[in-house]
């Protein structure tokens, strides 16, 4: 399978794939020719520099791989990072670069990739700031700017400084306009049950369920989200039979549901 195709220049283009293939033409994708990439692992995406001709990376799987070239695409070396798979490379202004991966990973690069430095989860730093642990598929640079997205509609901006970043949807969209926790379904329940929630703004939500003595025995939301509505099972395979409290925190809103466990 090939993933991910770039083109270094107005002729040449450079496909990669599973396996670590990759493949070059030189005249504009009608002819592909083999090349060695130095690698079996699967490369996800490519992406060559738009203001330094011939310089490009390659990123996959195993422990963040990475590839360098600077002959568009002939020759390879590795350029080893830290983390988790990678998915997705891109080129912004001058020799800057960032990809980003599972776990939440970014990567970014100030001289064309040939050195790497990680924004790491949860923390901060000059270029963004990052709120989610959840698997990263496509970036894209631009003036500056950065904005990656992935699982779960997540959308990190370094256009900040809140993350993830507000969504406009169409006027006739359903878009929630109150904070909400919705009662289960079913209810009695044995031994799933639906709960679903909704946020009309970007909040911080912690959603968990207790026991009727207060105990806090399950989490099933802590991240911050965007306005919109969500829906979630719990499985409460390995809990006795009883009443229990599901509580959502979303801002300065707290919501209180009961749920009734029959087994």
């Amino acid at each position: 399978w090939l993933l991910s195709v770039s083109f270094v220049d107005s002729i040449t283009a450079v496909a990669v794939g599973e396996g670590g293939r990759v493949l070059r033409s030189a005249d504009g994708g009608l002819n592909w020719d083999m090349f060695a990439s130095g690698t079996s692992e699967t490369l996800n995406s490519v992406a060559f520099s738009k203001s330094r001709v011939g310089i490009g990376t390659a990123v996959g799987e195993g422990q963040a791989t990475a590839l360098w070239t600077t002959n568009g695409g002939v020759t390879w070396s590795r350029v080893q990072l830290l983390g988790a798979p990678l998915r997705s490379i891109a080129y912004g202004d001058s020799a800057f670069a960032v990809a980003a991966g599972d776990g939440g990973r970014i990567f970014y690069t100030y001289n064309g990739g040939k050195n790497w430095t990680t924004i790491s989860v949860l923390g901060t730093n000059k270029l963004m700031v990052l709120r989610t642990n959840k698997n990263l598929f496509g970036v894209s640079s631009a003036g500056g700017k950065i904005t990656v997205v992935g699982d779960g509609g997540i959308i990190l901006s370094s256009v900040g400084p809140d993350i993830p970043v507000s969504v406009r949807l169409p006027e006739e969209s359903l878009v929630p306009t109150s904070i909400m926790l919705h009662q289960n379904y079913p209810n009695p329940f044995n031994p799933t049950t639906v709960i679903s929630y909704q946020l009309s703004v970007v909040s911080d939500v912690r959603l968990s369920v207790y026991d009727v003595l207060g105990h806090e025995v399950a989490v099933l939301v802590n991240e911050a989200r965007p306005a919109g509505m969500y829906r979630l099972t719990w499985d409460a395979s390995h809990f006795p039979s009883g009443m229990y409290l599901c509580r959502l925190i979303a801002g300065s809103s707290i919501i209180t549901r009961k749920l009734l466990l029959v087994k």
